[in-house]
């Protein structure tokens, strides 16, 4: 299986004020001890370091970093980019969906899923399938 991790699961896993930060931990153990592949967004990368650096410290947003050189070096983490392919359909989908309430970033999330088979996406706010039709 593999997993879609966004910026609520970032934080979740690393700050340990965070509402979720027990429950968090506990699954991103579960994820690497099952060898699960794990994948995340440049765009949701740039959210979380920004975010970790204000609501934490500056210190912490570089482990955060140091952290996920590593996954990606060893291969448990595979980072996916935002390309101008992926922004445009992100775009449509975005308009599409009006009667959804999800923030913009998510649009370039899902396109980015829909290309991985079988992706879990998590915020842990919320664990849900993650599909698009493009």
């Amino acid at each position: 299986m593999k997993t879609f991790v966004d910026t609520g699961g970032w934080l979740a896993v690393i700050v340990q004020p965070d509402q979720y930060h027990e429950v968090g931990v506990l699954h991103y153990e579960a994820l690497i001890r099952r060898r699960e592949r794990l994948f995340t967004s440049d765009y949701v990368l740039d959210e979380t370091v920004t975010r970790i650096r204000y609501d934490a410290s500056h210190a912490t947003a570089v482990a955060f970093l140091d952290v996920i050189a590593e996954a990606e070096r060893s291969g448990a983490l595979h980072i996916l980019h935002v390309d101008n392919a992926v922004w445009q359909a992100a775009e449509v989908l975005f308009r599409q969906y009006h009667d959804q309430d999800f923030p913009s970033l998510i649009a370039p999330v899902l396109c980015l899923c829909s290309r991985q088979e079988r992706t879990k996406y998590l915020d842990l706010t919320s664990i849900s399938s993650c599909s698009a039709s493009m």
